[in-house]
């Protein structure tokens, strides 16, 4: 389901998890019976004893488990105000629970348009995303339906959805959609020559995607994290060549803000460091790429020539460390990297189960140190990373990667234990779908 319109700019945008639990599939569409307990609701059991929970009333939000609306809506507002120049530390504060971790503005540029963010624009972000969720609702029923073989545990599955929402400002929705009657233009069309006047009005756009996997989050939680294993590569060269030196980077730029322009930003980190990742490694294995700082005099570190790097996020996720005694460490949110909601589901389960959380910088030099590593993202939720690669080049200035840390299997088999990611995926899961 796409309810984008052709064309636009840039803007600012959040990615939500969105998961769909079968019980909440019309047992009709399920079992192909039903009785009825009461108007408007239908309640079907399955020979294990699991019930359908439908209900003909309930809203898409109610039907489908969203990740973090408030989250994702204060992202939003946090992002754009970044974006078009709005100065809100003031009025607009959000403070996050992991120290001194606050979003704000770094841009005070009063030459940009102020476009306040009304309540209105909350309200047709709601309204775009229960439509998207409405369509993806009706696609999983028509697959349900056509199932050959309904499985006696389908209403403990679920389904999951990535939803975007990207909000456009005036700058670049106004001149080229004047005539747009669109329900999510958040403008009165009554209005136009005003309207040419206050440029006071966002433009929301919608889009949702899944692979329609089924899956039973409970089991996985029992059996540990489902994300495979990827490997870490660091997006950095250490050499003075032009091509290697000038890939973007986005701490001096608004990294506090999820701004779709550095989807476009990234692309010469992708194509240089996963190409050669997958030339080397055969697109067996998945990656994600590190964003990097060269450490300075002010970082008061005692640094190798080679080592004097701070790995800060990864394209799409942020980074954990696990050190020794039950350290986790996380770079924090100084305006150098982008706080994300799986990292604040980590961040509130690792201290439920008993680990001391570090809110610092993370260096090469404490590679050592390190336990475990894994990434964040709020679809995946925690992903395990088995290896950390740097790259360099080779005699004949072709780009390579060799393994700067990599996990050890053999440990955690010896002592049969969980690893740190996994124990807390399962945490942040049962907190989900707890019975």
């Amino acid at each position: 389901a796409d309810r984008s319109r052709d064309g636009g700019g840039g803007g600012a945008y959040t990615v939500i998890r969105c998961d769909l639990p079968l019980s909440m599939i019309s047992p009709t569409a399920a079992t192909g019976s039903s009785s009825t307990t009461q108007t408007g609701t239908s309640t079907a059991k399955c020979s294990n004893g699991i019930v359908h929970q439908y209900n003909e009333t309930t809203t898409m939000f109610q039907r489908w488990n969203v990740w973090g609306i408030q989250f994702h809506l204060q992202r939003l507002q946090d992002s754009f105000h970044a974006l078009v120049g709005v100065d809100d530390s003031d009025d607009h504060h959000h403070h996050h629970p992991d120290s001194d971790c606050d979003i704000h503005n770094a841009d005070n540029n009063n030459s940009r348009n102020h476009v306040n963010v009304s309540n209105d624009t909350i309200q047709t972000t709601l309204q775009m995303i229960e439509l998207l969720l409405t369509e993806a609702y009706e696609e999983v029923t028509d697959m349900v339906q056509t199932m050959e073989c309904v499985p006696d545990d389908l209403p403990s599955r679920v389904v999951t959805a990535m939803v975007t929402i990207l909000w456009e400002p005036p700058s670049f929705t106004l001149h080229d959609n004047e005539n747009d009657t669109s329900p999510f233009s958040n403008h009165n069309n009554n209005n136009n020559n005003n309207r040419n006047q206050d440029d006071n009005f966002i433009q929301v756009r919608g889009h949702i995607c899944s692979s329609m996997t089924v899956s039973n989050p409970m089991l996985s939680s029992t059996i540990g994290n489902p994300n495979t294993p990827i490997d870490a590569v660091i997006g950095y060269v250490p050499y003075d060549d032009e091509l290697y030196c000038s890939f973007p980077d986005r701490y001096d730029n608004h990294a506090e803000a999820k701004l779709s322009s550095w989807c476009r930003r990234r692309r010469p980190l992708e194509m240089v460091f996963k190409s050669t990742h997958q030339k080397a490694y055969n697109h067996t294995v998945g990656t994600e790429i590190l964003l990097t700082r060269v450490v300075d005099d002010n970082d008061n570190r005692t640094t190798g020539s080679t080592l004097s790097l701070f790995l800060l996020e990864g394209l799409t996720s942020n980074l954990f460390m696990v050190y020794p005694d039950n350290v986790l460490r996380t770079p924090p949110c100084d305006g150098s990297i982008l706080d994300g909601y799986a990292r604040q589901l980590v961040l509130k389960y690792a201290r439920k189960c008993g680990y001391q959380i570090e809110i610092l910088p993370v260096g090469l030099d404490d590679v050592r140190l390190w336990k475990e590593v894994f990434i964040t993202s709020s679809i995946r939720l925690v992903v395990p990373v088995s290896r950390v690669l740097y790259a360099f080049q080779d005699v004949d200035d072709s780009l390579q990667l060799d393994i700067l840390w990599q996990e050890d299997v053999r440990e955690q088999r010896n002592n049969n234990s969980t690893s740190v990611s996994d124990e807390i995926y399962e945490e942040i899961i049962k907190s989900k779908y707890k019975k």
